[in-house]
């Protein structure tokens, strides 16, 4: 991916939710002790153009500097989960199956005669961590969490230029404070603010994490929440290689910002579903 280009791609996305009603943990909070829940997900992307920053948008090079129109199309099934250690420490986990294909159509200037497909499936970075509750204000907490995020479900040698990475092929290390407002009795939600910084193993930049994040019950059964996930690479990245042929490290270095906006419905006491 070239500097200062991002994929363009809708996605939607249906998740079964196991949930207690009423009571529904979300960011700064941890679990009880002996609690757990767990969110598995279905996301599917798509995209057909790159983009600038100021709006323009381009076919894409598949690594032979000729341009063409291309689809890529992307399945993601995902699990997260958390459980209470104690009151006080909750153990995270992420884990992700992905399955990918690009396909650059014939065509195109100069004339391609064939299509190339390229196509992968398996799984993702993977993520473990720990949440730990510092203290209580009233109906506010404030946490800390630490991340581990590793590559070892996939080949991290699979770079080549028409090759789907399923991840950025490398270990991150993330430290993040979060302090989430309760916002009972005045309205049934709450509210979440996030920051930390991600220590990124190999040549690629650090980066910046933030969250904002609103949630409330509209009746008994249904709720919605909007969150704002942004990161910030810091520009610390190896110039050496960052600058290789005017491409970042793997395309893997961004300023983005993503908007999620999720529907819900409880089901039962203990399951629901959304929709994002």
């Amino acid at each position: 991916m070239l500097k200062r280009k991002k994929m363009l791609v809708t996605g939607g996305a249906f998740l079964l939710v196991p949930l207690t009603v009423g009571q529904l943990y979300a960011g700064a909070w941890t679990q009880p002790k002996g609690k757990f829940y767990g969110r598995m997900s279905y996301d599917y992307y798509q995209a057909n153009s790159y983009f600038h920053e100021n709006g323009d948008s381009e076919s894409y090079s598949p690594g032979d500097g000729k341009k063409r129109d291309f689809e890529y199309d992307e399945d993601l099934y995902s699990l997260y989960m958390e459980y209470g250690l104690s009151d006080r420490l909750t153990l995270i986990g992420s884990f992700n199956y992905k399955k990918a294909e690009w396909r650059y159509k014939a065509g195109g200037t100069p004339y391609v005669p064939v299509d190339k497909v390229a196509t992968t499936s398996g799984l993702g970075d993977q993520e473990i961590g720990m949440r730990y509750l510092l203290f209580k204000t009233g109906n506010g907490v404030f946490s800390v969490q630490g991340l581990y995020k590793t590559p070892e479900g996939y080949d991290e040698d699979n770079t080549g230029l028409l090759d789907i990475q399923r991840g950025d092929s490398q270990e991150d290390y993330e430290v993040r404070l979060m302090y989430g407002q309760s916002l009972y009795p005045y309205i049934p939600g709450y509210c979440n603010v996030e920051v930390g910084y991600r220590l990124r193993s190999q040549e690629p930049a650090d980066e910046f994490k933030y969250l904002l994040e609103f949630g409330m019950d509209f009746t008994s059964r249904f709720y919605g929440r909007m969150k704002l996930d942004g990161t910030a690479n810091l520009g610390n990245s190896d110039d050496d290689v960052a600058t290789l042929s005017d491409k970042d490290v793997g395309g893997n270095e961004v300023d983005i910002a993503k908007l999620d906006i999720v529907l819900g419905l409880k089901l039962t006491d203990h399951f629901g579903v959304e929709a994002s």
